[in-house]
């Protein structure tokens, strides 16, 4: 499968397809399978899983500007 990091690098809009896939892949397997088989670490891996809500768009990128001054 293809390397995580490198294919972030590469092209942001096809993450969101990858972020798909580590979800789906998580549901069956654990978080280090998950991330052996994605070439991520285990942290990502909870990261898109625990975010995911059933929707594409919260695969997105979030903003990481500051909420309050």
């Amino acid at each position: 499968m293809a390397n995580y990091n490198e294919m972030y690098l590469e092209s942001k809009e096809k993450i969101v397809g990858l972020r798909y896939a580590i979800v789906k892949y998580a549901d069956n397997h654990t978080k280090s399978e998950t991330a052996d088989y994605f070439a991520t670490t285990r942290k990502t891996v909870g990261k898109w899983y625990g975010r995911y809500d059933g929707t594409m768009g919260s695969l997105e990128d979030h903003s990481k500007r500051p909420h309050n001054i």
